[in-house]
């Protein structure tokens, strides 16, 4: 039997040396892989890079520069364009956040958004969004679902059907929303125009997605305060603890909160049957889809779906998913469209002659005319021009994307890694460079206004090179994401 006194040779004489050297041995092993991963971007296009910090510096620095509250692509903008990056470019952030890599060359761009197997939607978003949106909305379908449930929401985004929706819904909220600019403007009072123009925003897709209206401009709306206050409560990796402890349950609680006000707006919506039993909304035509597919269609008649718990899920998801798109985006297109128009006299009056020209220079003759003839708001070319030159200037939105291990991008003959990161293309850095939408030569000696706000995109004037139609893409999406955008301001 093994006593100690015949063990007493082989054991450390202190403990703690044995810890110490556990203690050294890892932390060494951390150091060294620590050094190496930060010599790993020796040779690839960063910010200035420390093997201490990497580039957290130059993204706290970033953030310095805007409000708390600021949508995250800002920061990235704001860097590449401080150090003046090219094609793609790295952010080590490592350990605080997502390694990340962004993309601001079409070409570039092109190769990602061509990829979709090798260039999926990223974990860290599809988390955040399944919360917001829910599970069963186009955003997370798939394959065959995806195609499915594409089809059924496919004929709401024609511009024919869009068209129908301006002499209802959309010219009543929109002439709500200027007795209220009119009544601030006689009171001189400060106000937040993007408040206005979210609340004019929620009631348009209200009427457009479920044709209810929300009065979410002159009265109390369940749905767009919890919406808000959901998107609001967001957490932050950059709040303490605490904070976003609290902000989770602010947020989860609003979640529940707006999927209970949402459902029986849309319930109420089908309980007693569609108004003339007209496909008017988004939901209409998918109602129809759906039936279809479920072979519930019979004569154009449907059975009730306030009574499908199948349907209602759908719905459900689905408006929130419009809302999510909607609710911040376009009151963000609008309220930089306003801002240039104010600091542009000159184009401002070019805008306002085209549509007396084109709709009357009388409010009910203007009102007369759209609602006959609707598809006048298409034949309002300098006006797209200034909504398309805004989108181009302050890009919406984009969804991170995830590369396939061992996944590269190629740019100017040199392949760079860039799986193992966090993939962000930035439509609104490298279009704010204006080499790619110039003056064609024959018209760059034409003395033209002078603007810090120009329409590069009025026919005929200025020159869309074949890379700069690559580029602008405002919505990181298709050319129907960019039609619903420009549809909606011009509009307004």
């Amino acid at each position: 039997m093994l006593t100690k006194e015949m063990l007493s040779p082989y054991l450390p004489v202190n403990w703690s040396w044995l810890l110490l050297t556990a203690v050294v041995a890892y932390s060494s092993f951390w150091i060294l892989k620590f050094i190496q991963h930060r010599r790993s971007y020796h040779n690839l296009p960063t910010p200035p890079h420390s093997l201490l910090y990497g580039n957290i510096p130059q993204l706290l620095e970033a953030r310095k520069k805007f409000p708390p509250d600021m949508h995250p692509l800002a920061y990235f903008t704001s860097i590449a364009q401080t150090y003046n990056m090219r094609g793609l470019f790295y952010l080590d952030t490592y350990p605080i956040a997502e390694l990340i890599v962004v993309i601001i060359d079409p070409d570039v761009a092109k190769q990602i958004q061509t990829s979709p197997k090798t260039f999926t939607r990223h974990p860290e978003a599809l988390r955040f969004l399944k919360d917001v949106l829910g599970a069963k909305g186009i955003f997370f379908a798939l394959g065959e679902t995806w195609s499915r449930t594409r089809g059924w929401f496919k004929p709401a985004f024609s511009m024919s059907h869009l068209l129908t929706l301006v002499p209802g819904g959309i010219l009543e909220e929109t002439l709500v929303f200027k007795e209220i600019l009119t009544e601030l403007s006689a009171s001189k009072r400060k106000f937040r125009m993007f408040d206005l123009l979210q609340r004019l925003t929620f009631d348009l897709i209200g009427r457009t997605v479920a044709d209810v209206r929300t009065r979410s401009q002159t009265e109390y709306s369940a749905v767009q305060v919890w919406h808000s206050n959901a998107i609001r409560a967001v957490p932050d990796k950059g709040n303490s603890i605490w904070k976003r402890l609290a902000k989770t349950i602010i947020f989860y609680w609003s979640i529940r909160n707006l999927d209970k006000h949402l459902l029986k707006m849309i319930r109420d919506k089908y309980k007693n049957g569609r108004e003339n039993d007209r496909d008017m909304s988004i939901l209409d035509l998918a109602l129809r889809g759906y039936s279809r597919d479920k072979g519930t269609l019979d004569d154009g008649n449907m059975a009730r779906v306030d009574l499908d718990p199948e349907f209602m899920e759908i719905a459900l998801d689905n408006a929130k998913t419009f809302y999510a798109a909607g609710a911040d985006s376009t009151p963000y297109v609008l309220g930089y469209i306003y801002y240039h128009l104010t600091k542009n006299p000159k184009i401002l009056s070019r805008v306002r002659a085209e549509h007396n020209q084109v709709s009357g220079n009388h409010i009910e003759t203007t009102l007369s005319n759209i609602k006959a003839k609707p598809h006048l708001l298409n034949d309002l070319p300098f006006t797209q021009a200034i909504l398309k030159e805004s989108l181009r200037l302050h890009h919406i939105g984009a969804i991170p994307r995830k590369a396939v291990p061992g996944s590269t991008a190629t740019f100017e003959g040199r392949t760079y890694p860039i799986d193992h990161h966090m993939l962000l293309i930035l439509g609104g850095c490298h279009p704010a460079r204006s080499s790619l939408f110039l003056l064609p030569e024959h018209l760059r000696s034409r003395s033209l206004p002078t603007t810090r706000f120009p329409p590069r995109f009025e026919v005929g004037i200025y020159a869309i090179r074949e890379r700069a139609q690559r580029l602008y893409r405002p919505a990181t999406g298709s050319i129907r994401d960019e039609n619903c955008a420009c549809f909606d301001a011009e509009v307004l």
